[in-house]
């Protein structure tokens, strides 16, 4: 019988986020393999010669400049340009172009942007130069909230510290913004149509569709920070920082193993193990496995049986303030059955514990108009949990809440 290769961590997926982490446990001496299912490394980062010779146009993600100003890029900046990283400065960011032959866009120099805002709607151009105005005074708050896990003691003195400077009204305010939705918010700061669809375009960029709560914040900071500071591309596509990334990692002793589905998380003893490959290949983490992947893929399909580390704990589940289903689940996903509804309005409220054993509870309040529900409903699903920030870590770094209902006839 073979053994099983071994590392101190086997991380699955090599997105940007996937190879931060390798550079990160590689720098201080873990050994560490990385797996892929794609033929290349990068996730949504992939620059192809598409169109005329000698130029190259990136596909999915091109905006660096979040990588450009992070505290990754500070502490391995050195190394990752010896392997070639460089960026590109770009005056003239964004911009959609309409059906009717049109154009809006941002640039760095405010003078263009105002001139174009100014001949659309002045109004539009007022409400600019306000946002700006604002940002300046916002920023260090908001990326001071960004820049640090929660919750957490670090962003507790960060609103804390905005509280003091701020006033309550402003940190009222801030929450209520954080929590719109893109289209509460252009709505409420603009009146030219195209104005509006050229802002929301980042909220989609992060998959906040126009009416999702949450997904203002995004094309507030991208629109104003392009406005202040300017767009960052990569020299030559952003590939630029994949390939400096899999190069470092390369000399730090990292692997990185393309074409390579994981399968499976294993798990032993109450903690992730290791990982199965599509080809049967077992792989031994002996520290840390860490999953690069979107939350359905991970709890779905590489841990149906979620990760065994949490104890089995109560839900309740409340429709219309009345109690619907209580019972003592393990952990992983469920599908809760034959709850009755209503036409018209519907809240739900789910309480259950966190992986933490932390009590938690999250409302969701669902309209079902009565041609969308007539009788004879035969199946419902309700998901809720929170967002886990870092896999495979002893810690309590989590997002919000979430909750999502279905049903079916």
């Amino acid at each position: 019988m073979t053994t099983p290769k071994t590392y101190d961590a086997v991380i699955v997926g090599a997105g940007h986020n996937g190879l931060a982490t390798a550079i990160h446990l590689a720098k201080r001496g873990w050994s560490v393999a990385v797996f892929e299912a794609n033929a290349e490394a990068g996730g949504a980062v992939k620059t192809r010669a598409l169109t005329l010779p000698g130029f190259r146009h990136d596909l999915c993600a091109m905006n660096l400049s979040m990588f450009a100003g992070s505290p990754f890029l500070r502490e391995y900046g050195e190394a990752l340009g010896r392997h070639g990283l460089a960026f590109a400065p770009a005056e003239d960011c964004f911009a959609s172009v309409f059906d009717d032959g049109t154009w809006f866009g941002i640039s760095k120099t405010l003078d263009k942007t105002m001139a174009r805002l100014r001949a659309i709607d002045p109004r539009d151009a007022d409400s600019w130069q306000r946002l700006l105005q604002q940002f300046g005074e916002d920023a260090p708050h908001i990326f001071g909230l960004l820049g640090n896990a929660m919750p957490s003691w670090a962003a507790a003195k960060v609103i804390w510290s905005a509280w003091r400077k701020r006033g309550t009204p402003w940190l009222f305010d801030m929450l209520r913004f954080l929590l719109s939705s893109p289209r509460t918010w252009l709505d409420a700061n603009f009146a030219d149509p195209k104005v509006k669809a050229t802002l929301a375009a980042w909220g989609m960029h992060l998959d906040f569709a126009p009416d999702i709560a949450g997904g203002a914040l995004f094309p507030y900071l991208e629109s104003m920070t392009n406005q202040a500071f300017g767009m960052v591309i990569g020299q030559g596509g952003a590939d630029t920082m994949i390939k400096a990334m899999t190069s470092y990692l390369a000399e730090l002793g990292g692997t990185v193993h393309l074409a390579a589905p994981v399968k499976e998380i294993t798990t032993g003893q109450g903690a992730a193990d290791g990982v199965v490959l599509a080809s049967g290949e077992r792989i031994m983490a002996l520290k840390a496995i860490i999953a690069n992947v979107t939350p359905s893929v991970l709890f779905e399909q590489l841990l149906p049986q979620g990760s065994g580390n949490v104890l089995a704990g109560p839900m309740e589940v409340f429709i219309n303030d009345t109690l619907q289903f209580q019972q003592t689940l393990q952990n992983g996903v469920h599908d809760l059955r034959n709850l009755p509804a209503q036409n018209g309005f519907n809240s739900y409220t789910v309480r259950t514990l966190d992986v933490q054993g932390n009590a938690v509870t999250v409302q969701r309040e669902i309209y079902l108009p009565a041609s969308l529900l007539p009788p004879g409903i035969t199946r419902w699903r309700f998901d809720t949990g929170f967002k886990r920030e870092d896999f495979a870590v002893a810690n309590a770094h989590y997002g919000a809440p979430f909750a999502a209902g279905s049903y079916a006839t």
